[in-house]
């Protein structure tokens, strides 16, 4: 399994205990869901805590799959936004609010995940399914999911790369929507193959619906220090958004 491993850049956080990057991750996506945008203090504390994170987290070495994402993430905006004012333009309601704060929401979400979650490497998700004692089957299918899902994420992340190399721009790629399609049915089936592949693998291997892995760790004193520490700044930023606030309104 040390074959399908992300490993993500040298940095603060990727180093600690995988347990500890797991609290942080749901906790900070937590306090980041549940604290409401209502004000400027708010949404500024929460960029300083995405600010520390981004370098904490090595961030700095996976820029380029944060950019991608956040352009995914923009391009889905853009389309809702549009459905939006359609509706509203048909029906005379307003769900701009609604739609400003799916942004928000999806914005923190996708941000969190990708700094927090993609520093936990397959072989950790392993450990912690034995760690938490999740139940095998259910850990054996979310596990697959998440091989799966990053065998597709890096076989879409290779197509620019291999359609720049065969002279294949985007201003043609845009005048060429059906050609688009082909090629994309092609990465789809080179997919496919890989699914086919990893399951004869998987049997080849023995595989009699466990997942196993020889990586382990120990929680020491600077992963307590650590959490606890990152816990305070988050409370702290958070708890004085008021106080930002002010002082913004006040510049």
């Amino acid at each position: 399994m040390n074959g399908t491993d992300r490993a993500p850049a040298s940095s603060p956080i990727s180093a600690r205990h995988p347990l500890f990057k797991l609290v942080l991750a749901l906790g900070t996506l937590s306090a980041f869901l549940l604290v409401p945008d209502r004000t400027t203090g708010a949404v500024a504390a929460k960029l300083a805590v995405l600010g520390a994170l981004f370098f904490l987290s090595g961030g700095i070495g996976r820029a380029g799959s944060l950019l991608r994402g956040g352009l995914a993430l923009f391009g889905f905006l853009a389309v809702f936004l549009i459905c939006a004012l359609l509706g509203d333009l048909l029906s005379g309601g307003n769900s701009l609010p609604f739609f400003f704060d799916l942004a928000a929401k999806s914005f923190w979400t996708l941000a969190v995940s990708l700094l927090l979650f993609e520093t936990i490497r397959y072989t950790e998700c392993v450990y912690l399914s034995q760690l938490l004692r999740v139940p095998h089957r259910l850990a054996v299918q979310v596990l697959l999911v998440i091989l799966i899902g990053r065998k597709i994420a890096r076989e879409f992340s290779r197509v620019p790369a291999a359609w720049k190399s065969r002279g294949l721009s985007a201003r043609c790629l845009r005048r060429h929507p059906v050609r688009t399609a082909g090629l994309l049915t092609v990465v789809l089936l080179r997919t496919v193959d890989q699914g086919v592949r990893l399951e004869t693998a998987l049997l080849g291997r023995g595989f009699s619906g466990r997942l196993y892995t020889c990586f382990s760790a120990r929680w020491g004193r600077a992963d307590s220090a650590a959490l606890f520490a990152f816990c305070l700044i988050v409370l702290l930023l958070l708890n004085f958004s008021s106080g930002i606030e002010a002082f913004l309104n006040f510049r």
